[in-house]
């Protein structure tokens, strides 16, 4: 059965990957009466859309009038990566405690060798946020896969501007070879060492945006004095 998306949903769908693919910008305002003249439609489902993307984390200062977008803010950008960061680490030892190494590992060797094929094109990216999802696929946690599913809009929001600003092969071979390092663990079986790796992998993203200065960050960013930005880099 094709199911149909009512049009309070696809008003939010739209929002939200003009959000993600930054053609509303980090900082932007949402005006209620501009969406309503934009989608042709009355404040209700523009009001529904925004109250999500609040929830989502997208936005912020919702008043009668609109919303603001989220600033790339440091302190947000860090706290993001943490915890992703612990919930990857978990998902690996759940994952391979629970005897599922033989299933992940082709799949995550899947996933590297084409991120390294694809690294020059935006199909790069697809393979990243699989070889990451694949880690949860076998953990067996609902609840683990409901938490990353409640912060992973704002943190591909946050790595997509990651790479947006700072888009060099460097940065993408560097995920793989912390890609690659982690597959060896699991191979391994080495609970320990995978997760360390993840640390490593993520620690990464927080040095290589920690250099970004206030002069060179761009409009929505968001700095803290005596502070560097962080998200994670994959």
């Amino acid at each position: 059965m094709i199911k149909r998306i009512n049009l309070n949903e696809q008003i939010y769908q739209a929002l939200k990957l003009d959000i993600l693919e930054q053609r509303i910008g980090f900082g932007e305002k949402l005006a209620n009466r501009e969406l309503q003249e934009r989608f042709g439609v009355s404040s209700t489902p523009i009001r529904d859309a925004i109250n999500r993307l609040y929830n989502d984390g997208f936005v912020e200062n919702i008043t009668n009038v609109g919303a603001r977008v989220i600033a790339f803010d440091v302190n947000m950008a860090l706290d993001v990566n943490e915890v992703i960061a612990a919930l990857h680490r978990e998902a690996i030892a759940m994952s391979l405690n629970k005897g599922h190494k033989d299933e992940l590992i082709p799949i995550l060797q899947q996933h590297i060798d084409c991120q390294t094929q694809l690294i020059n094109t935006d199909e790069y990216f697809l393979h990243d946020r699989l070889f990451h999802q694949s880690l949860f696929d076998y953990c067996e946690n609902e609840c683990l896969k409901k938490i990353l599913f409640q912060h992973s809009g704002l943190w591909k929001l946050l790595v997509l501007y990651y790479y947006k600003y700072k888009n060099k092969n460097s940065d993408r071979e560097r995920a793989i070879i912390d890609h690659r390092n982690i597959l060896a663990a699991c191979k391994e079986g080495d609970i320990a060492a995978a997760q360390a790796y993840v640390e490593v992998h993520f620690h990464g993203a927080v040095e290589s945006l920690a250099k970004i200065t206030c002069e060179e960050a761009p409009p929505g960013f968001c700095r803290q004095k005596g502070g560097g930005p962080g998200v994670s880099q994959y």
